[in-house]
């Protein structure tokens, strides 16, 4: 993950075509940390869209099928998947150039002749990627963060990410990995990595991931005395509601 973070974070400011997306973070009208939570929301796209067309829940169920295998054979993250088990990419920009097009349509009104939705949420909101909306990526860098995204390496041997089937706990790791981070950009060089160090999206918005095991945990202890308490009086409803600002 962290690998596929560095990959965009570095390869949006490496692209010789990013003049506007250099010149922001110089004049700090741009933030470090704000650019890192742009590069954030494309490996969420990413990964929203990797799950999406893996369990077919990313198209209406009314779709035209003919857009539908448009979308798979041109435009998907499945086929971005599939190029970067194959070559390593080149300096041409034209695989995001197709990928920003999707993202574009999902936040619009969505695009009937590629089957795809509108999807009503600030993730895909062009606000949330305001910087990288017209910036350039090199088919290297894209295909290398797609790499790290959708197969993970065990020894000499490559496996797919089962994002059909991936579950609670691993999105929560992989959650709890992205906010233990810290961007760090030698602005003079124009350079970007990631550590641990003074900020970090945990530090800044106090956030955790609970595993299952814990919620389950409280739930068994704290909610369910309380539901079982409540299903013996008259009105259920207000003696949860009693119960909920009881001291």
């Amino acid at each position: 993950m962290a690998k596929a973070l560095i990959d965009l974070g570095q390869g949006f400011l490496e692209d010789p075509a990013n003049k506007r997306l250099r010149e922001l973070l110089t004049s700090e009208r741009l933030s470090t940390v704000e650019y890192y939570k742009q590069v954030i929301r494309v490996i969420y796209r990413l990964m929203f869209l990797f799950a999406g067309e893996d369990r077919d829940l990313l198209f209406p169920l009314d779709c035209d099928p003919a857009a539908k295998e448009n979308y798979l054979k041109f435009y998907s993250v499945s086929r971005l998947r599939d190029i970067a088990a194959k070559v390593l990419g080149t300096r041409h920009g034209d695989l995001w150039s197709g990928l920003k097009t999707v993202f574009s349509k999902l936040s619009l009104e969505g695009c009937p002749p590629l089957a795809l939705p509108a999807l009503d949420s600030f993730l895909w909101d062009s606000e949330a990627t305001f910087a990288l909306n017209e910036a350039e990526l090199s088919n290297v860098r894209l295909l290398s963060a797609v790499r790290n995204l959708a197969y993970i390496t065990e020894g000499s041997a490559r496996q797919k990410v089962d994002y059909r089937n991936i579950g609670a706990e691993e999105i929560g790791g992989i959650y709890e990995n992205i906010i233990s981070l810290s961007p760090i950009l030698d602005i003079e060089r124009f350079a970007f990595t990631l550590g641990e160090g003074a900020f970090s999206e945990r530090d800044e918005t106090a956030s955790h991931y609970t595993p299952t095991s814990l919620v389950d945990e409280l739930l068994n202890s704290a909610l369910n005395p309380v539901l079982d308490r409540a299903c013996g009086e008259k009105d259920p409803a207000k003696a949860i509601f009693r119960s909920s600002f009881s001291p």
